[in-house]
């Protein structure tokens, strides 16, 4: 299973997904081929005149707090209308190049994606969960699922301050987040575009990326004698036992 390590295939799968949400009509608009730099920001390497993939040493896919955010067409959920907005932040950077660098077992060193949910045409927030990758030293599991944080448009939640608890959950990507937005609110739109192709390759190649090191994890704790307590120990965030991020 090849991997899209390079930002020129980080830029290719971001740009599909976009004409391919406008096509399903579950956006109006969003990023372009021509504008695509606005989310995604290239390596050095890459940014030059002839990028080979295998100099990239990874890219940064960013956007949100509210220019870019990736914004659905309202959709009704149990009799009340809400508005699906996306914001994201993955940086797949390091100081290795391509070709020195084990993608999979460490594929990223920040995660942060954001399903916040409005009132159709307010900035008034319903509610807001994340995904996030710890950073080194924060409580909780190396991967977990938060609500509140603080959103991209609108007025701060008195519970702003409320930062647990932390669930532990799989790592996620671009693609996949989005993928969940469609099944989640626009069931038919995902069931059109989950076989279909490229969407299918996309998917499973950042499954491959981002999934490979939990799984690998997961076997380790299954199957190998270790000192973890349990699976919840064995996901907490300590460097010193669990770190998939990349060298910066």
């Amino acid at each position: 299973m090849s991997t899209p390590t390079s930002c020129l295939g980080a830029e290719a799968v971001v740009t599909f997904v976009a004409e391919e949400l406008v096509r399903r009509r579950v956006i109006t608009s969003w990023i372009a081929a021509d504008t695509v730099d606005r989310v995604v920001t290239r390596c050095a390497s890459c940014r030059g005149n002839k990028p080979i993939a295998n100099k990239c040493t990874g890219w940064r896919i960013r956007f949100g707090r509210p220019l870019t955010s990736l914004r659905f067409q309202p959709v009704n959920v149990e009799g009340h209308d809400v508005e699906v907005r996306l914001e994201c932040n993955l940086d797949y950077s390091s100081r290795h190049p391509g070709k020195k660098r084990e993608w999979t077992a460490a594929p990223m060193c920040a995660c942060t994606v954001a399903i916040e949910l409005y009132e159709p045409g307010t900035d008034n927030l319903l509610t807001r969960q994340h995904v996030d990758l710890a950073n080194l030293g924060q409580a909780g599991t190396v991967w977990h699922l938060q609500l509140g944080g603080k959103p991209a448009e609108g007025t701060k939640p008195d519970t702003l301050w409320l930062k647990v608890p932390r669930w532990p959950v799989a790592p996620t990507d671009f693609i996949l987040i989005v993928e969940f937005v469609l099944f989640s609110f626009f069931p038919g739109v995902w069931r059109g575009v989950a076989s279909s192709s490229p969407w299918r390759d996309y998917i499973k190649t950042a499954e491959h990326l981002v999934l490979t090191h939990y799984r690998e994890r997961l076997n380790t704790y299954l199957n190998v004698s270790t000192t973890a307590s349990s699976w919840l120990a064995a996901q907490e965030n300590d460097a010193a036992v669990w770190n998939p991020r990349p060298a910066k």
